[in-house]
């Protein structure tokens, strides 16, 4: 495949026979109510020194037609200063859909850096999809109880304006937190997620992220990489992207999207 460079003015799609052309996309047209999460990602996570990470420009910024909706898809990354972290984010958005994503992965230390993750997908009015949930990649070891002691408390006062929804999905529920949100909602409760959102991430930051990352660089450690490789394998919004822009986009973004800092999933 053939990564082209883009302009600030010019996105790219993949069309039925696989190939990249630029279009111009108008984005007034798009529906844009959840653009803050990445924003409030990259200034709660600011004292880290994040670092852009390489992602080819097809699947950093890709546009096409579906219908009379136009539909954008950004996506990126980022690590740290020390690269203890691994920030993935994406966004999907059409003409009444804003979804957004951010996943934040350890490196070389899952014993010590709890995972955060972070979804809402937006339709209309309508938030039937929320996730917020930070938790250990690993069952073993203190990091569970250091998180529940600073976690509970959030917990108790989100939920109760969140409920849970009920059955959790498999994939959601291996790993879920006492703690965790997994809800649906309405757009008058956006500042509700906002806030959750803010809590939950500087609670990472100050309690894990900042005081033990120059300890917890290196290289990604095998643990980590399983569990993205999970995560690829299971993707939900596979089928989506599918529909919009073909399988053999799909499959490549996710290898991207899935993958080490810098680097594809190798699978």
């Amino acid at each position: 495949m053939q990564y082209n460079e883009i302009s600030d003015n010019v996105t790219y799609y993949l069309n039925k026979s696989s190939r990249i052309k630029p279009v111009k996309l108008m984005h007034q047209d798009l529906y844009d109510v959840v653009g803050w999460t990445l924003s409030a990602t990259q200034q709660i996570l600011s004292p880290l020194g994040l670092q852009n990470e390489y992602r080819p420009p097809t699947f950093a910024h890709a546009s096409t037609q579906k219908g009379e909706s136009p539909v954008l898809l950004q996506s990126g990354g980022f690590i740290d200063r020390y690269e203890s972290i691994h920030v993935k984010w994406m966004r999907l958005q059409t003409h009444k859909l804003d979804l957004a994503l951010v996943m934040i992965y350890p490196t070389a230390r899952p014993e010590l850096i709890p995972l955060f993750a972070a979804e809402w997908v937006v339709i209309g009015d309508k938030i039937p999809v929320v996730v917020l949930d930070v938790y250990p990649l690993q069952s073993e070891g203190p990091l569970q109880q250091e998180l529940s002691t600073v976690y509970t408390p959030l917990g108790v006062r989100y939920q109760s304006c969140l409920p849970k929804k009920q059955p959790l999905p498999e994939c959601f529920a291996q790993l879920a937190q006492p703690w965790a949100l997994f809800s649906e909602c309405t757009i008058e409760q956006l500042p509700l997620l906002a806030s959750a959102f803010r809590d939950y991430l500087t609670a990472a930051l100050e309690g894990w992220y900042l005081p033990r990352q120059h300890r917890c660089g290196g290289k990604q450690a095998a643990a980590v990489h399983e569990y993205k490789r999970r995560r690829y394998i299971d993707s939900e919004g596979r089928k989506l992207l599918e529909i919009i822009f073909g399988k053999v986009f799909t499959e490549e973004f996710l290898r991207w999207h899935c993958g080490p800092p810098h680097q594809p999933l190798e699978l």
